[in-house]
């Protein structure tokens, strides 16, 4: 009897001993849990420069995942979010299905300003950035014209979100002025046609300051602006506010300026100084109908590094041309204004002289044969590789302010080129060097008989067993 209550004691210390250690290394696994990517493609490890970025976060960050579970990009967000969450535990993220949790998502609309789903939020606190589902991907939309559907060719995920990481940790918001007594386009105009206010809502949501400027009752530019945006002046500028923006400009400053056809700004002759001259005209293209000009002729520049697969749409835009070399910043001193083409019309475009015939007409000897410039960006000061603290003073010159305005935005021109040319004058290096995961495609070659042997076990084999 004693034997058998001897046995009957190791059994159920052993069973309570093996239960300790199941508890043990539970508990060990969810305090401190390591993972490790065994997948051939390795398509959700995070980079060193991902790694680096979490491993110095200051704060908590809280990441709203606002998105359908049935978003085509659900899974690979939530794949990808669980990594992040697992390098940095100052990372907490949430999942809100906008057609399920409506009282949430009404809460989140209103906190966030949110106007539709399928959108990451990145909450610091005071700073917030949103990610659009369009910024995580990029897809092949050739099959939907066959009416087949579209194939993703890249996953963005890692470069979209840890780009708005790092320039929610930004300490200081840079302040944008808008000018403004000319009849330009203003941030607050809600209209559809001439407001910028969505623009103006694109920009604050990327951690910019906007303010408006009004050049009565300051005698120069405010110093603590760190660019100046004119965006389709109606009224000509006086010729002191012309001298204050040319000392800004000699100051280093920062200048986006949007002008439409048919109009004199009274910043031509000063933009020659520069290097360039816009013309009295209209660019437009026989490849389209109507008003728009589609773009997709871009020079070698940083601004224009992320839209060689992008159209950009502009709107009857006046050219820009350069009247001094181009892209020769290796070659020209630091104080030669160095000219960049940014974006042209193809070789089916043309400047239009005469501005009133409708429908516009290539006259040969008279119209200037596509391609066109239509925006440029200049930059005198350091030649790059130059060690020297000064600032390169810096101009981007659009032929065009409909290209941002409500009811293009509204229309689906998009904000890249916009947006790529405000972070460049500003000099935000936000975007980390993360390369695109592309989709892993596995192909097996089976032969009639193994196709038959595989059906056999999959139908009959594995339900049998």
């Amino acid at each position: 009897a004693f034997k058998r209550w001897l046995t009957g004691l190791t059994v159920w210390v052993t069973l309570g001993l093996a239960a300790l250690m199941v508890i043990m290394v539970n508990y060990l696994s969810s305090h401190h849990p390591f993972r490790f990517d065994v997948s051939r493609t390795r398509h959700y490890a995070l980079t060193a420069e991902t790694k680096s970025l979490l491993d110095h976060l200051p704060t908590d960050i809280r990441i709203v995942v606002f998105m359908s579970g049935e978003q085509e990009l659900y899974r690979d967000v939530q794949s990808l979010l669980r990594e992040y969450a697992y390098a940095s535990a100052r990372l907490h993220v949430e999942y809100v299905d906008p057609h399920r949790d409506m009282v949430r998502s009404k809460e989140l609309a209103l906190q966030y300003d949110l106007r539709e789903p399928n959108v990451i939020v990145l909450d610091a606190g005071v700073r917030r950035r949103i990610v659009p589902a369009a910024d995580l991907a990029d897809y092949d939309y050739t099959p939907t014209l066959a009416g087949r559907a579209k194939v993703l060719r890249r996953f963005c995920g890692e470069q979209a979100l840890s780009t708005a990481l790092q320039g929610l940790l930004q300490a200081r918001k840079p302040v944008v002025y808008f000018l403004t007594g000319h009849g330009e386009r203003q941030t607050d105009n809600f209209d559809p046609y001439t407001g910028y206010s969505i623009i103006a809502r694109t920009m604050e949501k990327n951690n910019l300051e906007i303010k408006p400027l009004s050049f009565s009752g300051v005698s120069a530019v405010p110093g603590d602006g760190d660019a100046l945006i004119i965006a389709g002046p109606t009224k000509r500028l006086t010729h002191l506010e012309v001298e204050m923006i040319k000392a800004y400009l000699n100051n280093h400053g920062r200048l986006l300026l949007l002008v439409d056809p048919g109009l004199d700004s009274g910043l031509e002759e000063m933009l020659e100084l520069w290097g360039v001259r816009l013309g009295s005209d209209r660019v437009v293209s026989s490849a389209t109908a109507g008003q728009q000009l589609l773009v997709t002729a871009y020079g070698e520049h940083p601004i224009t590094t992320r839209l060689k697969n992008v159209t950009t749409i502009f709107t009857m835009p006046r050219s820009v041309q350069p009247l001094v070399g181009t892209n020769g910043a290796a070659d020209k001193p630091a104080d030669k204004p160095r000219v960049t083409v940014l974006a042209s019309s193809s070789d089916q475009g043309w400047a239009e002289l005469s501005v009133n015939q409708n429908p516009p007409k290539f006259d040969p000897g008279v119209d200037q044969a596509g391609p066109v410039p239509v925006a440029v960006a200049i930059e005198k000061g350091p030649v790059p590789g130059m060690e020297v603290e000064l600032q390169p003073t810096r101009l981007v010159i659009v032929g065009d302010s409909v290209l941002v305005a409500n009811g293009a935005l509204l229309g689906g021109y998009n904000t890249d080129f916009f947006m790529n040319a405000l972070n460049w004058l500003l000099e935000r290096k936000e975007t980390l060097v993360i390369a695109p995961r592309e989709p892993a495609t596995i192909q097996a070659a089976l032969e009639r008989g193994h196709l038959r042997r595989l059906s056999a076990l999959v139908v009959l084999g594995l339900p049998g067993l």
